[in-house]
């Protein structure tokens, strides 16, 4: 019987939320923000160009986007 795991998803999520995590809490610390939302725009944009970097690690870009999103899902809901 070969092995088969069924829960992928429910892992690739974990390692998501991980991710976002890690370089969320990165983010704020080097900004000197208590949240992500609280970027600048200039900020943010910067970021979102850094996501877009072919040579990033998957789970990287993918953290980078989801930070993104959520700054522009705040500060800017009608835009994206």
């Amino acid at each position: 019987m070969a092995f088969e795991y069924k829960k992928l998803g429910k892992l690739q999520d974990h390692l998501e939320a991980e991710a976002t995590d890690w370089i969320e809490s990165y983010i704020k610390d080097l900004h000197g923000v208590n949240d992500s939302v609280e970027l600048t725009k200039e900020q943010i944009s910067e970021i979102d160009k850094a996501a877009e970097d072919e040579k990033l690690d998957n789970y990287v870009g993918l953290a980078l986007r989801n930070i993104v999103q959520a700054w522009y899902d705040h500060n800017e809901p009608d835009t994206l």
